[in-house]
């Protein structure tokens, strides 16, 4: 589960990745570039992490300007949406401020 989405009741929509850590000498405060980086694969990532809901982006369909990811989110957040729509009060009118109190 997407770290925080229990807390909030959403699904995370993507596929499954495998994860690694870019480690780089720590002491390169001063924005310079570090001498050597070392690829690691740490044991609590090695696997990832498995998606509510499983969906393919396919290449040719990102160039051609589709989402699919997105669009099967929306399709699952529509899906929780209430059937009928809620109607809200009417605001209060704002009211002026009393003199000296602006």
């Amino acid at each position: 589960m997407l770290h925080g989405a229990s807390e909030h009741h959403v699904a995370a929509v993507r596929i499954r990745v495998d994860a690694a850590r870019l480690h780089a000498q720590p002491d390169q405060v001063d924005g310079g570039t570090p001498e050597r980086l070392t690829w690691r694969l740490s044991s609590d990532e090695v696997q990832g992490w498995a998606p509510d809901v499983h969906v393919i982006q396919r290449p040719q369909e990102v160039v051609n300007g589709a989402d699919p990811q997105l669009d099967r989110a929306v399709e699952k957040a529509l899906q929780r949406l209430p059937d009928e729509d809620r109607v809200l009060p009417e605001p209060a009118p704002p009211t002026p401020a009393p003199r000296g109190q602006q």
